[in-house]
């Protein structure tokens, strides 16, 4: 079940995963998504405003695999630098350590150049 209120779920929304033509910046990590990289884009309309989200593949599987845990629903920008997370996280990793070392594989993929999920 989702915890958030009806005011946090868009009047409509559309998933794609494209391949970056232009740098984007991925709104969970901060990572730019480099040109020729796949990335998640989310465009919609929340609150009676058009909005859109890229995300890196990185953090669009590791926030489908909490969102699952957590009732099927998420907050874009929430991943690593909010606390909306935090007890989902805790249910699908064992302990504080996985927890640490799956945002670490994320931002040392990053920090290597890396974005694709099988390096």
């Amino acid at each position: 079940m989702c915890d958030f209120d009806g005011d946090n779920l868009p009047e409509f929304s559309d998933v794609t995963r494209p391949t970056a033509r232009k740098p984007h910046r991925c709104c969970e990590c901060h990572y730019t998504i480099p040109p020729g990289e796949r990335y998640e884009r989310t465009a919609g309309k929340w609150d009676g405003e058009f909005k859109s989200f890229s995300t890196c593949e990185r953090c669009a599987d590791l926030r489908d695999s909490v969102a699952a845990a957590s009732g099927g629903c998420f907050q874009f920008g929430g991943l690593f630098f909010g606390h909306e997370y935090a007890e989902a996280l805790q249910q699908i990793l064992p302990n504080d350590a996985a927890i640490q070392a799956q945002i670490d594989r994320v931002f040392d993929a990053h920090r290597t150049g890396c974005n694709l999920l099988s390096a």
